[in-house]
Order: structure tokens, then C-alpha cells, then sequence
């Protein structure tokens, strides 16, 4: 895959370039419609397997029409027989060729969290490793550093310096 604003690889006979929309659904039997990837995600606990990402493969064409017709009915029989499994973005209808969803990892429940890419989550402190579970379950469990850091700067600003403070 690419980014949706670089120029697409050579165009073969293949059936390897479509649009892929992407939300996040809460798996706790309260979501109804899903969430979008750039808000917030929900609460993350220590029991974690709560948080998936739900990916659906949009084309125009060059795609497989057999997997193209069982996502439909799945669709129809999901969401009524009228479905077409046609969506229309920017003018352009797209079929709907793919569905799939998987659970997020923990370094993804992590950065959903605010901690930052270089945040050790799959060690202890002697480089004993963490198994997936047990990572999950201390995301749950974290303060995130962005909420550390605002509760520190609320409580104790007088220690709170900024490097540009401290420089000069």
C-alpha cells in the first residue's frame, strides 16, 4: 500500500490498488456505528481485547468478484436486502470488495494512549519480556504521559521549567 496523496505504483494487471476506509469499534456491545481513527480512542483496560480496527476495501475495479459477492451478502444480510454494497466518495462509486477486522496491538493501544513511539511496553526494567497480555493489561492500567504531565504541571508549576526557560 501507499499514502493516499503519493503518486500510485506501475498499474499492472493485478488487483492490488483500492481505497481502504478504516474506524475503530468498541467491542464491549455498546457500539452501535464505530468511531473514526482521528478521535480519541475509548478506554483502554487492563483486560484489554476491547478495541478493533474495522478496515473495508473500496474499488472501482480489478477485484475479486467472488469475495466482492459474499462481502454483499454479508452486507444484505446485515443491513437489509436493498444494500448495494456501492458507496459514492468524491463523486467516484466505489464497490465495497473487502471487510476485515482485527484487534489492535498493544504498541497501537499505546500510541493511541499518548505514549510516545520510543515508550518500552514489551519489557521490565531487566529486559525481561512481557508477554502480548500482559503488555495490554499494564496499557490498561497506565497513566497515559500526557495526563502525568498536565496533573504536574496543574499541582506544581513552580517546578514545571521549559527548556527555553532553563536555556536562557
Amino acid at each position: 500500500g501507499g499514502a493516499a496523496d503519493s503518486p500510485a505504483h506501475t498499474v499492472t494487471t493485478g488487483n492490488h490498488h483500492a481505497v481502504v476506509a478504516s474506524h475503530l469499534v468498541k467491542l464491549r456491545g455498546t457500539c452501535r456505528d464505530g468511531q473514526r481513527t482521528d478521535e480519541p480512542a475509548p478506554t483502554i483496560t487492563a483486560g484489554g481485547l476491547h478495541v478493533g480496527e474495522v478496515q473495508t476495501t473500496l474499488a472501482v475495479d480489478e477485484y475479486d468478484e467472488q469475495r466482492a459477492q459474499l462481502v454483499l451478502a454479508f452486507l444484505r444480510k446485515y443491513c437489509g436486502e436493498d444494500c448495494t454494497g456501492l458507496v459514492t466518495i468524491g463523486g467516484v462509486v466505489y464497490r465495497i470488495v473487502d471487510i476485515g477486522m482485527r484487534m489492535l496491538q498493544p504498541h497501537e493501544l499505546y500510541r493511541a494512549q499518548g505514549f510516545p513511539e520510543w515508550y518500552i511496553i514489551d519489557q521490565d526494567y531487566r529486559g525481561k519480556k512481557y508477554a502480548k497480555d500482559k503488555q495490554v493489561a499494564r496499557c490498561g492500567n497506565a497513566v497515559p504521559p500526557p495526563f502525568a504531565e498536565a496533573l504536574v504541571r496543574a499541582n506544581l508549576p513552580e517546578l514545571c521549567v521549559s527548556k527555553e526557560e532553563q536555556a536562557a
